[in-house]
């Protein structure tokens, strides 16, 4: 029989992962139970003809975002035994660097979409479907709420997500090893994302975000990335209001071959600077393996009710679906 004391290296390193792992938990639940109070309470109070506008629901959105993704993960940064200023570094990206690291996010964000898609239609074929939730911006009403509808849909979402995601979450996990970090990072990405069309596409991206934030020890180009990707999808999106399905196919196969050549040219440019070799570790001597660590991790509670909080949005979301029919 295995005798565990306070000196043992094991299971010093797994409570250390366990507080971490908690302590994130508790940031995405206590943001996600407070979007959910502000929906279906707050909102309740204020009059119908408000909330239908899209100008308002797109204000909503923007504190609503940056309130979920800055307070309490940085009120959680305590437990996680981390700072701010130290998990998010928003330091000068080596030159050269920048151009071909976003130009390989594009290449990532076209295949990203098209793995995405395959498992997208196998969800949906067995019956699972999303809400259709997308705000919509009619350039009719004026330029205000188009750029209120851009401000809120892809530039906020690429800063406080980053911050949350690539920043705090990342940073407080690099200690326990870049490649744990970076797989937990993108897995809680595509959790976050809490539709089943985005969960995949979310997790494809996260891994890639991950590698060039350690890569380059700056969130800058995994911000540049994901405001770039959010712009397009709101392109696409906004486009596809208007144009019929045969359009929308030639679009979408136009918008691949130019992600992707993007990609091809980014790696082409960052052969010179060596650019996917992983950086020399600065972690901490470790006694798990990187299976040990990902179990740990999402074996505890706080990543299990957040999960779990995920999946019943999803569950109810297909009932209410499946009562309106």
């Amino acid at each position: 029989m295995t005798i565990w004391n306070e000196t043992d290296p094991i299971k010093i390193e797994k409570k250390r992962i366990t507080r971490t792992a908690n302590a994130i938990g508790v940031a995405f639940l206590i943001g996600f139970i407070g979007v959910t109070v502000v929906q279906l309470g707050i909102l309740k109070f204020i009059p119908s003809e408000i909330v239908a506008t899209d100008g308002f629901m797109w204000l909503v959105q923007i504190v609503l975002s940056a309130l979920m993704f800055t307070v309490p993960f940085i009120i959680m940064t305590v437990p996680m035994n981390t700072r701010v200023s130290v998990a998010c570094s928003f330091k000068k990206v080596q030159k050269g660097v920048l151009l071909p690291t976003v130009f390989c996010g594009m290449g990532v964000c076209a295949v990203a979409n098209v793995l995405g898609s395959i498992t997208t239609s196998v969800f949906y074929s067995l019956g699972f479907s999303d809400p259709n939730s997308a705000l919509t911006a009619d350039a009719s009403e004026g330029l205000l709420l188009p750029l209120i509808a851009v401000l809120a849909g892809a530039f906020l979402p690429g800063l406080i997500e980053e911050f949350a995601l690539r920043g705090i979450i990342l940073g407080a996990l690099k200690k326990f090893g870049y490649s744990f970090s970076i797989i937990v990072s993108a897995v809680l990405f595509g959790i976050m994302h809490g539709t089943l069309s985005q969960m995949p596409f979310a997790f494809i991206m996260g891994l890639y975000l991950g590698f060039v934030t350690i890569r380059t020890g700056s969130l800058w180009p995994a911000v540049v990335i994901h405001i770039i990707n959010n712009l397009f999808a709101f392109l696409l999106e906004s486009v596809s209001s208007v144009a019929n399905a045969k359009s929308m196919v030639i679009i979408n196969l136009l918008y691949f071959v130019v992600m992707f050549s993007l990609g091809l040219i980014g790696v082409l440019l960052s052969r010179k600077n060596d650019f996917f070799t992983m950086p020399e570790t600065k972690t901490e001597e470790t006694k798990l393996t990187l299976s040990q660590k990902l179990k740990t991790f999402f074996s505890s509670l706080g990543v299990i009710l957040t999960i779990v909080y995920v999946a019943l949005e999803i569950v109810l979301t297909q009932l209410i679906k499946v009562l309106q029919l």
